[in-house]
């Protein structure tokens, strides 16, 4: 029953988000999160947080998440690239390496691993996480990190 109550909570928010309304969003799921602790709604909250500039706070809810699903793989993956933008790569690398090793795999887990190994001078392993990423923008996302695509 309430799984039904969070996915219309969820659906919600996202129309609130494409419509601008971030910070709407938030308290609709800062609301819910009062009656009942779901962990794709920390993730959510989490990465709306982040996206405000919050990243402190969004590590905490992504931890929270973690807490209760500790098998929650966009939590993982969402907190290695909040540590990412906090410089904390050592951190990041450990988690991505543990969600690649776990047979994860997407375009957002190797660009930031690419983006983890390249600020821990792996060259090598950037490159190889660099050419498994299919996404066309991928030059860019490595850029908005201040990291140089190879060549």
């Amino acid at each position: 029953m309430r799984v039904e109550k969070a996915d219309e909570v969820i659906n919600k928010a996202l129309d609130l988000v494409r419509s601008g309304k971030v910070d709407e969003a938030i308290s609709l799921y800062e609301n819910f999160l009062e009656v009942e602790e779901i962990p794709e709604i920390l993730n959510n909250l989490a990465n709306l947080y982040r996206m405000k500039g919050f990243v402190s706070k969004a590590i905490e809810l992504y931890e929270r998440a973690l807490k209760i699903s500790p098998s929650f793989k966009d939590a993982k993956l969402n907190l290695a690239v909040a540590f990412l933008e906090i410089g904390r790569y050592g951190e990041a690398m450990m988690i991505l390496e543990n969600l690649k090793d776990s047979g994860y795999e997407s375009d957002e887990l190797y660009l930031a691993l690419a983006i983890a190994y390249e600020r821990s001078k792996r060259m090598s392993d950037f490159i190889a996480a660099y050419k498994k990423v299919r996404r066309s923008d991928k030059d860019d996302v490595l850029r908005s990190y201040g990291v140089e695509p190879p060549r």
